[in-house]
C-alpha cells in the first residue's frame, strides 16, 4: 500500500514539473514576459571624478572626513534618490531602485560633511522636500566643494548603466603678498566682505553677505630697508557671485599706535573655480588729512596679479 502512496505521488511531481516548462517555454517563445519581470529594476553606477583636487584647508578642525553626494533626477526636475560615501580614489555609487526606462539626470557634489547635504527622504532637518534644480544648496564652510552632472537614458533592453560624472570647483582659492611693511606693524587681516555662500545644481552662485578674514604672515627674513613682507598662502575662500564687476575687499592693519582699515576692490574676482595670487607694496597707500578715503584700485592681473591698498580710514583699538 506504501509502495502505491509513493507511485502516485511520483506521478504527480511529474505532470507538475512538465505542465510548469510547457508554460514556462510557452511564455519564452511566445515574446510572453514571465510576471516576475514586471518589477523590472534598473541599475545605475556613478562614478564620481575630480580632475584636480584641492587639498588645502578641505578639512575643517573636528570635522569628520568630506563626502560625495550624488542625487537621481528624472525628467521633471525632481531628485527622487540621493546615495554617497567618503571621498576616496574610486568614488561610486548605486541606484537600483529605478523601475522604468526614461530620462534621468545625475548630479554630483563633493566636499560636504555629514549633516550639511540636503536628503530626498522626510527626516531631513536642513532642507524641505521636493529637492529641485532651483534647491538652494549651502556652502556651510570654507572647505574644496565641486559640483558636476551627467544625463543618462535607461532604456529596456539594458539593465545596468556605468556612468562617469566629472565634477569642478565651486569654491575660489586666493592668495596675498604685501611686500615692504614697515617693522612696527603687528598684524595685518584681509576681509572679503561680500561672497556667496549658497549655489544651485546649474552651478548657479547666490548671495553675498558672507564674510571671510584672512590673516597674513610676517616672512622671517627681512628686507635691505628694514622693513618686512607679510603674505597668506593660497586658501580656499567663498566664491564671489558676480562673474563681473569689482570684489570689495578691506585690509586692516594694527601698530603700536593703533589701527586702521583700508577698503578698495579688486576687477579680477573670486568667482567659482578661479585661483587669484594678488600683490601689492606698502607705499601705495594714501593717507589722507581726514576720514576719507582714496582708492587706488587694484591691478587686473589674474595670478601675480598687483593691488594697491588705497587710503586709510583711522581705527584706534
Amino acid at each position: 500500500m506504501r509502495t502505491n502512496f509513493l507511485f502516485k505521488t511520483k506521478c504527480f511531481l511529474i505532470i507538475v514539473c512538465v505542465s510548469a516548462f510547457s508554460v514556462s517555454c510557452t511564455n519564452h517563445f511566445s515574446g510572453i514576459e514571465p510576471e516576475s519581470n514586471n518589477d523590472k529594476r534598473f541599475v545605475i553606477k556613478p562614478q564620481v571624478y575630480i580632475s584636480d583636487p584641492w587639498t588645502a584647508s578641505t578639512r575643517a578642525i573636528g570635522a569628520t572626513d568630506p563626502i560625495f553626494m550624488c542625487y537621481l533626477f528624472d525628467s521633471d526636475g525632481n531628485a527622487i534618490y540621493n546615495k554617497g560615501d567618503a571621498l576616496g580614489d574610486n568614488m561610486t555609487t548605486f541606484f537600483e531602485e529605478v523601475d522604468k526606462p526614461g530620462n534621468y539626470s545625475i548630479y554630483c557634489v563633493t566636499g560636504w560633511f555629514i549633516g550639511e547635504y540636503p536628503q530626498t527622504t522626510k527626516d531631513t532637518e536642513l532642507y524641505q522636500r521636493p529637492i529641485t534644480l532651483d534647491t538652494e544648496l549651502y556652502m556651510c564652510s570654507a572647505k574644496d566643494i565641486c559640483l558636476g552632472k551627467q544625463d543618462i537614458y535607461v532604456n529596456t533592453s539594458q539593465m545596468i548603466y556605468n556612468v562617469v560624472v566629472n565634477v569642478d570647483h565651486i569654491m575660489a582659492k586666493v592668495a596675498f603678498l604685501i611686500e615692504n611693511v614697515p617693522l612696527d606693524v603687528t598684524d595685518i587681516t584681509v576681509t572679503l566682505p561680500k561672497q556667496a555662500n549658497k549655489f544651485k545644481f546649474d552651478g548657479t552662485i547666490l548671495g553675498n553677505t558672507q564674510s571671510q578674514t584672512l590673516t597674513l604672515l610676517k616672512e622671517p627674513e627681512q628686507n635691505e630697508d628694514g622693513t618686512y613682507n607679510w603674505r597668506i598662502k593660497e586658501t580656499i575662500v567663498y566664491p564671489f557671485a558676480q562673474e563681473s564687476g569689482k570684489m570689495p575687499i578691506h585690509l586692516t592693519v594694527a601698530n603700536s599706535t593703533g589701527g586702521y582699515t583700508f577698503k578698495t576692490e579688486a576687477s579680477d574676482c573670486c568667482t567659482k573655480g578661479k585661483r587669484i595670487a594678488y600683490k601689492t607694496d606698502w607705499g601705495t597707500m594714501k593717507y589722507s588729512q581726514n576720514t576719507q578715503v582714496n582708492i587706488n584700485p587694484w591691478t587686473n592681473e589674474v595670478i601675480d596679479g598687483e593691488f594697491e591698498l588705497g587710503g586709510a580710514e583711522a581705527n584706534k583699538y
